[in-house]
């Protein structure tokens, strides 16, 4: 399980990586480029999607299109980000809650 949390965390660091080379490349937050690849897995048809999309525009005014653009241009790499972002998360705090249950203490 160890080996398996160190390829998550250094998945999760390539993921980081990218996001700060797009957020620095639009002079944006990392916050809100990752917001907007979480935003691509709402259906572009939902009110909630477009209400979102309006406050993200909103918030970065002329860079929010280009952003979108680069990140809808790698949409399945969007979606994968966001996937194993979420599968990531789901693990490491089912082990700590394992962990707690049984006593365990991380080294």
């Amino acid at each position: 399980m160890e080996h398996q949390r160190k390829q998550l965390l250094r998945f999760s660091s390539v993921l980081d990586g990218k996001l700060d080379v797009i957020a620095e490349q639009f002079n944006v937050s990392r916050y809100h480029v990752h917001v907007i690849c979480l935003l691509q897995r709402k259906p572009k048809t939902s009110a909630a999607y477009w209400q979102r999309r309006g406050q993200i525009n909103h918030q970065l005014g002329s860079q929010c299109h280009a952003v979108f653009e680069i990140i809808n241009g790698g949409e399945q790499a969007s979606y994968l980000f966001t996937t194993q972002y979420h599968r990531q998360n789901a693990w490491l705090m089912h082990r700590m809650h394992l962990g707690q249950q049984l006593g365990v203490t991380e080294r």
